[in-house]
């Protein structure tokens, strides 16, 4: 099977052959893990997991699993006693395309287009994001017909970016170019492009408007003029003395040593 082509052909056969939305949990659910088995005819999983991954109670599933049989959807087999019950997943793109084809013959060429738009944004979530639950599933097809598959892969390859491999990630990097009016792929990077600068300017701004601050009692003793401090008369007469007497002792020292 091919997943995301069994997808959307699911969504194809629900608009003629309506289910709730139990079934179309639990169908998501049979398909996530008949994918992991690597496609095999029929498989075995136990109600109890499958109830935990469609979150769903007891009666719900049990409701959900005869409604998708009685439609045509899956069959399953009841092993008896506590074994799991053995299912097998029918086939639905032949059915869906060939009856779109007979109800539908002018509406099919623009469906066709608009599924495999859906194909290629799904496929990449699937290949980089891992397995999609249902309801990723049914917002990413809605942001892929509001956006455009384009602006949806480049808001993956965003979160990508930044290691972040979840769809509420990417759900809210759409959300904020919708709140900015971007509608297109140039315009996010046009954007990215502004914000990079705007951060570069803030940067050179920080380093070249910073002046170095000089405490307010540095400058005014900078101002202030370097006063020499006035000679006592005192003063100047000590020093009179000891240049006197400093010149008698070199006279004795010369008379003796002439002696």
């Amino acid at each position: 099977m091919n997943y995301i082509k069994e997808m959307n052909a699911f969504y194809n056969q629900i608009e003629i052959n309506p289910l709730s939305s139990s079934a179309v949990a639990l169908w998501h659910t049979l398909m996530h893990i008949n994918n992991k088995t690597g496609w095999k005819q029929t498989f075995t999983v136990a109600a109890g997991v499958l109830r935990i991954k469609a979150g769903l109670k007891d009666s719900a599933f049990k409701r959900a699993r005869i409604e998708l049989q009685e439609k045509g959807y899956i069959t399953f087999q009841s092993m008896g006693g506590n074994q799991a019950a053995r299912y097998k997943l029918h086939s639905l793109l032949f059915t869906s395309q060939s009856k779109e084809v007979e109800d539908k013959p002018e509406e099919i060429n623009c469906a066709q287009k608009q599924h495999s738009t859906e194909t290629e944004a799904l496929t990449f979530y699937i290949e980089n994001f891992g397995d999609v639950r249902p309801y990723i599933t049914e917002e990413v097809l809605e942001w892929v017909a509001n956006s455009g598959e384009a602006l949806v892969k480049e808001a993956m390859k965003n979160a990508l970016d930044k290691n972040k491999d979840n769809w509420g990630y990417v759900k809210g990097i759409l959300q904020s170019w919708s709140n900015k009016g971007i509608t297109n792929v140039e315009e996010t990077k046009q954007e990215k492009a502004n914000f990079k600068k705007q951060r570069k300017q803030k940067t050179a701004q920080t380093y070249t408007g910073k002046k170095e601050e000089v405490p307010g009692w540095f400058a005014k003793q900078k101002e202030q003029p370097v006063l020499e401090k006035p000679v006592s008369e005192e003063e100047q007469v000590d020093v009179s003395l000891l240049l006197k007497n400093y010149k008698k002792q070199k006279e004795l020292e010369r008379m003796c040593v002439t002696a």
